[in-house]
């Protein structure tokens, strides 16, 4: 997949569409604005997901470890976000440990310009949803 410079729009090489990938605004964070990652990013999210999953089933968490990971659009504009991994969690040693080991695994390699960043806690924790 790769990114164009256009308002809301992320293009998907294999069928040489724009789609919309900037959702609703969540907040304002240190690298600008981040907002809800939905069409192509977040379909691409449910696939770095379960390789995220597969990558921390052996991973030991310190005791203060408990940590999340979602995908959220995230810079200066709605223009020129992009998809970042956000690690996310009370504990900086867990976080920085989570983040340390996805960047060994080279797993954002098959997801070109998913950025990687992590906070102490998810953007849109105002907006949690029951689950279906």
């Amino acid at each position: 997949m790769q990114f164009v410079r256009s308002l809301f729009l992320w293009v998907v090489p294999q069928k040489n569409v724009a789609c919309p990938s900037v959702g609703e605004f969540y907040c304002s964070m240190r690298l600008g604005g981040c907002w809800e990652a939905v069409g192509p990013a977040g379909d691409m999210f449910k696939s770095l997901s379960r390789d995220i999953q597969e990558l921390l089933a052996d991973w030991e968490a310190p005791e203060d470890g408990i940590v999340g990971w979602s995908i959220y659009m995230i810079g200066p504009t709605q223009r020129s976000a992009r998809p970042t991994l956000l690690i996310y969690g009370q504990s900086t040693v867990s976080r920085k440990s989570v983040r340390n080991l996805i960047e060994a695994s080279k797993i954002l390699q098959h997801y070109p310009r998913v950025g990687l960043d992590d906070c102490c806690h998810a953007p849109d924790r105002s907006h949690v949803l029951p689950l279906e």
